[in-house]
């Protein structure tokens, strides 16, 4: 038998756990790292971190593959040693509002879609002035029939281009959301 054999003790197994649990935060941390990079220049100025982390973020914006790991690792290691709880929070809050945008975004696309379908048109209608009871219904169905008559005009030619009036509805309805 080997004499040098010791068995595990209860001490040794908590110093393995400390050391996984230090190495998955530190790898959380560059991932988090990593997410920050797919910020614009402009919003990563405004993280509540140290200058010298945005520094470094700012500079591995352009590089690529294996200099961009190698700089993520290092902005890692930055922001181990730093307060990062803040950045996180607005990291967060970001996410939350691009989120609800896409949400309303898409809202909007839908009640254009159903407004321009004649089967759906009268509902759609009907639910956007319980919503928004101060709506300009005539410039609406302004638009709608506009959007109509481009459509006949070029039914051929459906593919290629977005008619005119199909872009102006959306705008009138995200104006009205807004306001």
């Amino acid at each position: 038998m080997n004499s040098n054999f010791e068995p595990k003790t209860h001490e040794d197994t908590e110093k393995t756990l400390s050391r996984t649990k230090l190495k998955k935060a530190s790898l959380d941390i560059t991932d988090f790292a990593k997410k920050l990079l797919e910020l614009s220049e402009d919003r990563l100025k405004k993280l509540p971190l140290e200058e010298h982390i945005i520094y470094e973020l700012l500079k591995a914006k352009p590089m690529k593959k294996i200099a961009l790991k190698r700089q993520t690792q290092y902005i890692g290691k930055l922001m181990r040693n730093s307060d990062i709880d803040q950045a996180v929070e607005y990291y967060d809050k970001l996410m939350q509002k691009n989120k609800a945008s896409n949400v309303e975004f898409k809202r909007l696309e839908q009640l254009r879609d159903a407004l321009i379908h004649p089967e759906s048109m009268k509902e759609a209608l009907d639910r956007l002035v319980e919503k928004y009871p101060a709506v300009d219904i005539q410039k609406l169905r302004q638009l709608i029939r506009a959007y109509h008559k481009e459509v006949q005009k070029s039914p051929d030619e459906e593919s290629s281009a977005t008619p005119k009036s199909y872009k102006l509805i959306f705008q009138f309805l995200k104006s009205l959301s807004q306001g």
